[in-house]
Parts: C-alpha cells; structure tokens; sequence
C-alpha cells in the first residue's frame, strides 16, 4: 500500500517538474536597493532565488514596519500568486540578485491539472501567510502599547505642570508651604 502511495507521488512529481519546466520562466536581474515588488502590489509571479540576497519586510495598518525574512539562494517567494491577488509583503534587493519568474497564470494552470501539486504549494503558502498575520497582531500590540505608554507619559506630564503651577501660585499667595507644594513632594 505504502509502495503504491510513494509510487503515485513520484508520478506527480514528475508531471509537476515537466509542467514547470514547459513554462515560460524568466530570469531578472536587479541592483542593491531595488525593489521586486511592493505590499499591495498585484500578484503576477513565484520567484526562485538564484543569487544575491533579499529582505522581506511587511508594514502593519498602523504603519509599523518589519523585517520578516531575508531570502537567499534556493528560497522561494511570492507565494501570494498562489494564494492572493496581492503582495502582502515588500521585497527588496539586499545585494545584487538574479530570480527565476513564474507567471502566475503558469501556477494556477498547473494546479488546475493537478491537485496534489496545489495541496504541495498550498502549506508552505499559507504557513507562510499566518506568520505574517501573527508578525502584524504583534506590530499592532507593540504599537498599542506604546500609545498607551505616550498617552501615561502625557497624562504625568501635565499632573506635574499643574502641581507646579499651583505651588507657584501658592507660593506668590503666602509662603510656599500650601497644599500645592505638598502635590509636588509626594
């Protein structure tokens, strides 16, 4: 049974090369500092690394920005073409880089033919797309928590400026041992 099940597999696999061998890869070259493509982006290509080095970064709604990964040689990305209609990362080039391009309506051609082949790149895509849900929940935590640590910085400031003020004008008003001055030493 186990033989069988291995056999099958082999054979998808082997049909899975063929297709993606057929399509019409394109390899790009990019300069450090270039941009691959942007968060909210159309989806249009799967990308193979094939030299250089690559950041993937993603910026939460509040507008806080992280890097999730970096891409090396032999990694893959762009997993939005399989899934999505847009980028929910930006990529850039950290050194200079070359790709291998698959079109997206390559993939999904191929998926249609074959459904293992989609249950094969469905995991990694979307184990992918969860930890970038879980790095924005925490961008978006991290953010609130700095709000609330502003607005409590805020709200101290101005308990100290109004004992301030007030031990002044206590001060002026009689000689500066009020309740105001009090305020200010505990």
């Amino acid at each position: 049974m186990r033989e069988r099940a291995e056999a099958r597999q082999r054979s998808r696999l082997n049909r899975a090369s063929e297709m993606m061998q057929s399509a019409p890869l394109q390899q790009m070259r990019f300069r450090k500092g270039a941009t691959l493509y942007q968060q909210g982006e159309p989806a249009t290509h799967f990308y193979i690394v094939k030299s250089g080095k690559l950041s993937v970064n993603f910026t939460s709604s509040t507008g806080e920005s992280a890097e999730l990964s970096q891409l090396v040689p032999g990694d893959q990305f762009g997993y939005d073409a399989v899934l999505g209609d847009l980028h929910d990362t930006t990529v850039s080039c950290v050194t200079d880089c070359e790709v291998v391009a698959v079109p997206r309506e390559q993939l999904q051609k191929a998926f249609t033919q074959d459904s293992y082949l989609q249950s094969v790149w469905q995991a990694p895509a979307k184990r992918s797309m969860e930890l970038r849900r879980m790095r924005s929940q925490a961008l978006h935590a991290d953010w609130l928590m700095s709000q609330k640590g502003k607005a409590a910085t805020a709200a101290a400031d101005a308990a100290t400026a109004r004992a301030s003020a007030a031990a002044a004008a206590d001060a002026s008003a009689g000689g500066g041992k009020g309740e105001a001055a009090e305020l200010l030493r505990s």
